[in-house]
């Protein structure tokens, strides 16, 4: 079995509550993706959407309606594998971005610290501008 790292999932239930009059109506229930970096927070991260969704089910109980869970339709995970952007040395924007000049891209070929370098920039064209308007 291979074994992914840097995952988002979440949860999604759809239940069949059998109303108190007698009726049947579903609800869906669903957490937010949360991303899972390293195998080791597996069962933490897990056990948290559980008790969300249990959270969740429990508070539409709350109003005493005398309402009660007749079928689970559906219990999905939903698994998505995310690509971590990594710093890499300076690469040209597309013409698009470049000519709206609303994203700082220094140029520095020699090293991998283009975050640094934006930062920086972006730091220095905020005191410049800050200079112009005195």
């Amino acid at each position: 079995m291979k074994i992914y790292k840097n995952l988002k999932f979440s949860f999604n239930i759809n239940i069949l509550f059998l109303l108190a009059d007698g009726n049947l109506s579903s609800s869906h229930f669903r957490t937010k993706n949360t991303t899972l970096l390293n195998s080791y927070e597996i069962d933490k991260k897990i056990d948290k959407h559980i008790h969300e969704v249990i959270k969740r089910i429990d508070e539409f109980f709350k109003f005493g309606s005398g309402d009660r869970i007749y079928k689970i339709l559906e219990l999905d995970v939903n698994i998505i594998k995310i690509n971590k952007i990594s710093a890499k040395s300076y690469i040209n924007l597309p013409n698009f971005i470049k000519y709206k000049k609303s994203c700082i891209n220094p140029k520095n070929k020699d090293d991998n610290e283009c975050f640094k370098w934006a930062i920086l920039a972006g730091l220095i064209y905020q005191d410049n501008k800050k200079n112009l308007k005195s």
